[in-house]
């Protein structure tokens, strides 16, 4: 049973935990607003990333939803595939 996420912040947390766990980048480095690019994501990094989330989610992430620069636009992205997905 997929868990239920109530509010923006959980999955912005639960992102922010992925992120620490692919790249080694510390919670206080992630900032909602700010570029991934900015914290040292590159596009290998980001890809390791969405498949971490996907796993950690239980949804599928389609091609071509997957312009996001960054962890703001990454939880409306993750909220409005659990909503598809529900």
């Amino acid at each position: 049973m997929k868990k239920r996420y109530d509010d923006l912040k959980e999955i912005e947390d639960e992102i922010i935990r992925a992120i620490n766990s692919v790249t080694g980048i510390t919670a206080q480095e992630i900032k909602s607003k700010k570029e991934l690019s900015e914290i040292g994501i590159d596009s290998f990094s980001l890809l390791e990333i969405l498949y971490e989330l996907e796993n950690r989610f239980d949804i599928n992430l389609r091609e071509e939803n997957l312009v996001v620069d960054t962890i703001e636009e990454l939880t409306k992205l993750i909220k409005e595939s659990l909503e598809k997905d529900g």
